[in-house]
Formats: C-alpha cells, sequence, structure tokens
C-alpha cells in the first residue's frame, strides 16, 4: 500500500513501459497481443499472487530461455511470459 506518487511505483512503471513498446516493436502484432493479457496490472497484481513465489523457478525459465537462440527466443516469449504470470503445474 503505497502512494501513487512514490518514486519507486514510478520507477517501477516507466520499465514496463519500456519492456512492453520493446516487445512491441519486436514482435508480431499477434503476438504481442498474446503477451499483453499475461503482463497487465490485472493479472500481475492480484491480491497474494507471488507472495512466497518461489524465484528459483524465474531462474530456471531464464536459464532455459538463455541457451535457446534468437528465432527460438521470440517464437516461444509469449510461452515464457504467460508461464510467468499462470501458476501452472510446470511451476508446482
Amino acid at each position: 500500500k503505497t502512494h501513487a506518487w512514490d518514486a519507486t511505483i514510478a520507477t517501477v512503471r516507466k520499465f514496463q513501459a519500456a519492456v512492453a513498446s520493446c516487445l512491441q516493436e519486436t514482435l508480431s502484432p499477434n503476438k504481442f497481443a498474446q503477451i499483453k493479457k499475461y503482463i497487465t496490472p490485472h493479472n500481475i497484481w492480484e491480491k497474494n499472487k507471488y507472495e512466497g513465489y518461489a524465484t528459483q523457478y524465474l531462474d530456471m525459465l531464464n536459464i532455459k530461455f538463455i541457451q535457446m537462440d534468437l528465432p527460438k527466443r521470440e517464437k516461444n516469449l509469449s510461452i515464457f511470459a504467460k508461464r510467468l504470470g499462470e501458476i501452472d503445474q510446470l511451476y508446482l
């Protein structure tokens, strides 16, 4: 519970906007639309959704992503965004 004018929140929002802009420039409109539904604030900030989140899962996804070549990364980016946005069986 912080104030909307909190400098940290503004910094994070600016970073989020930069990432979204980069994704939009890089991906097809269809792929970008898929990713947007997983990274919208409504999905990300559900009450307690990430409380106790196992960050090792993020590390695991990062390692898999880094090991892919560029075309495979672009092809799988929306899948990785979905995995981060939904706590699924792979996470569990």
